[in-house]
Formats: structure tokens, sequence, C-alpha cells
């Protein structure tokens, strides 16, 4: 769906079959937060969120965005102001 790129699942609708996810990507654009640590600990590269939520069906979803990603701590309250948002 988002060509490889890790999601974190902050929602589901198992009636609807839906999710909501955070995207994250090593590119940096407008519309992106950097994060202060790599959801991987192993990468060194930046890490950025997208601003935004994203919506999709779980048939859409490939292994890598269902994979437990570790958020670091410094991290949390921009996660946590960015799945508030619709």
């Amino acid at each position: 769906m988002n060509g490889g790129h890790p999601a974190l699942i902050v929602e589901k609708n198992d009636k609807k079959n839906t999710y909501k996810l955070l995207k994250f990507t090593h590119q940096a654009r407008e519309d992106r937060t950097q994060l202060n640590r790599n959801i991987d600990p192993l990468d060194k590269r930046n890490t950025y969120v997208l601003n935004t939520p994203i919506y999709s069906k779980r048939n859409k979803l490939s292994k890598n965005e269902l994979s437990n990603l570790s958020i670091d701590s410094s991290d949390k309250p921009i996660i946590k102001n960015i799945k508030r948002k619709k």
C-alpha cells in the first residue's frame, strides 16, 4: 500500500475491517515531522512520521506495517498528537 514503509497501527475497526496507521519514512518534506530517534534501533538514519494518519483495509497491509515498532519515549508526545487527528 505504501511502498514498504513501516507503519504503526494505532486504531482498528473490526466491523469495517479498517486500520488507522501512522506511516514512517526517511525522506524529509513539509508534511512530515522528524522524530528524535529512529523506530529501528539498528538504523541510524533520520526518521519522519506523516503529520496525518492514513486509513487502510487489512488486505492492503504488508508485513512491515504489522510489525512491532519501538517508539522512543521522547517521541511519544509527537505520536500521540498525530494519533488524535482524523
